[in-house]
């Protein structure tokens, strides 16, 4: 039984062992992996911290906490009342009729246990509180004349803190809010509206007899911006805002000096001179006008002139502008044609004067273009009687066309035909 059992024994301790064996095996396995998977932890763990350490971020946030820790120890320090020494500050431009506000500041944060700040204002007592009271280093007080006072700050039991200093108080301020307007030059100023601000001992603007606000500005003044002429007053300190008035330009008008121009067949302006109209007083500005031109191109008077492009100039141009179209006047009147090789036809005597023609000739004249004709020559022989070389006299050419209104003949002159036979051979 025993060796049984000990073979047994012995079976299972192989088995036992093989099992060890196998786990070791398989332990060992896991162990490379495990060895393996730290090893990649450790590098991604030395990459990161290398990012952290290199970042700018972090060297930041090391200082801000260097200095706040620095901060921290040295604000936090306190100092006993007689290590510390006083200065006091007065608020600038402290005025009759408000509060200034002076304060009495330590060169050291100092803790207090016990004792009082009185302050005093010309030798009377303004206010008293207790040193332990960060308010009580503080006078928020109103005087009650314009000058020179005298504050003095004692914080009780520790006379290295007393301080004292005199203070300036200035005349109360008005302020007079205007308005912003406007005018165009050479007009009047306009009336200012505005408020008034500051008043004390219950003043006003009629018992100060204050002046009106009026704007720095005349009749004349050129385009531009002006304020409000400057107030003053024996009791208070005057300051205008705002009433800015702007002075805009004037928009003038052109007149033709010499509206006339002979028809051309077309609207252009040639030498066309201008007048500059709606001026102030004696200004110096004329106009040179580049581009114009009249409604259409037909004779006619009064006719609308369209100025495309103009530039006033002159001693006092920058005040003045044109209308955005600006529109003068002229006249075209009709132009003169020359009949030329006109050619009357001889006759025989009949009595009378009436005369035909063998040629109506042509015009020399007309613009290209144009359309205008003969309609009707009204014509005669000087006198009835027979003969060679007699006088025709053209009394009227009748024109005909679309343009013909715009133009005129000059009646054409030595015109002759002959009255053939004589004074007797009348056709009866």
């Amino acid at each position: 039984m025993q060796n049984k059992n000990k073979k047994i024994s012995g079976s299972a301790k192989k088995q036992t062992d093989k099992k060890t064996k196998t786990t070791k095996s398989a332990n060992a396995n896991k162990k490379d992996v495990v060895i393996q998977t730290q090893g990649d932890v450790a590098l991604q763990s030395k990459s990161f911290f290398k990012t952290v350490v290199t970042s700018v971020a972090f060297w930041t946030f090391l200082l801000i906490v260097a200095l706040l820790l620095v901060g921290a120890n040295f604000f936090g320090k306190t100092y006993t009342p007689d290590q510390a020494t006083s200065s006091m500050q007065v608020q600038q431009n402290i005025r009759y009729g408000s509060k200034g506000k002076i304060v009495l500041e330590t060169d050291k944060p100092v803790a207090f246990g016990e004792g009082e700040v009185v302050w005093t204002v010309d030798g009377v007592q303004a206010k008293k509180g207790s040193a332990r009271q960060k308010g009580s280093f503080v006078l928020d007080h109103s005087f009650d004349s314009v000058g020179t006072h005298k504050v003095r700050a004692e914080v009780v039991g520790y006379p290295n803190l007393t301080c004292e200093t005199n203070v300036q108080v200035h005349r109360p301020l008005l302020v007079i809010e205007v308005q912003e307007e406007s005018k165009t030059y050479g007009q009047d100023n306009p009336v200012p509206q505005y408020s008034i601000s500051g008043f004390v001992d219950n003043d006003t603007s009629q018992t100060l007899k204050l002046a009106t606000p009026q704007f720095d500005a005349t009749k004349e003044s050129p385009v531009g911006e002006y304020g409000i002429k400057p107030i003053t007053h024996e009791k208070y300190d005057v300051v205008a805002k705002g009433g800015k008035l702007v002075v805009n330009k004037k928009t003038v008008g052109l007149v033709a000096k010499d509206g006339t121009k002979i028809y051309d067949g077309n609207t252009e302006v040639y030498d066309l001179q201008f007048d500059v109209t709606g001026l102030v007083g004696d200004d110096e500005v004329f106009v040179d006008v580049q581009c114009a031109n009249y409604i259409d191109k037909n004779v006619g008077k009064n006719k609308s002139v369209k100025i495309t492009k103009a530039t006033l100039r002159g001693k006092h141009a920058k005040n003045y502008c044109l209308a955005k179209e600006p529109v003068a006047s002229g006249q075209i009147v009709a132009k003169n044609l020359s009949l030329q090789k006109i050619q009357a036809s001889d006759k025989y005597f009949d009595g009378g004067t009436a005369v035909t023609f063998d040629s109506l000739g042509h015009f020399e004249g007309v613009a290209t273009g144009d359309d205008v004709g003969i309609g009707q020559i009204i014509a005669r022989f000087e006198n009835p009687s027979a003969g060679k070389q007699k006088r025709v006299v053209v009394d009227d050419v009748l024109l005909v066309g679309k343009d013909a209104k715009n133009y005129v003949v000059d009646l054409p002159q030595n015109i002759f035909a002959e009255i053939k036979g004589d004074d007797t051979s009348a056709v009866k």
